[in-house]
């Protein structure tokens, strides 16, 4: 009975610590994907000539233009 004890328990063990690790490598690669997507954002609003940037997502159907802030300013 000791044995199938262990067995099970090693069994659980193994599978929590699988669990958790499949959770954070997915949890990276998200995070991934979030910063990978702002940091194309900002590199088009830099790189507009101060014109507006479309962002849209075909899920919510909308269209939202956005301005680098620098190109609002008043040069002095």
């Amino acid at each position: 009975m000791l044995v199938l004890w262990l067995i099970f328990s090693s069994g659980y063990i193994a599978w929590n610590i699988w669990s958790g690790f499949r959770f954070n490598l997915i949890n990276q690669a998200y995070q991934q994907g979030v910063a990978d997507a702002v940091n194309q954002l900002i590199g088009e609003a830099e790189n507009t000539d101060c014109k507006p940037v479309h962002i849209f997502n075909k899920e919510q159907k909308k269209d939202i233009q956005l301005v680098n802030m620098n190109c609002l300013t008043k040069p002095e």
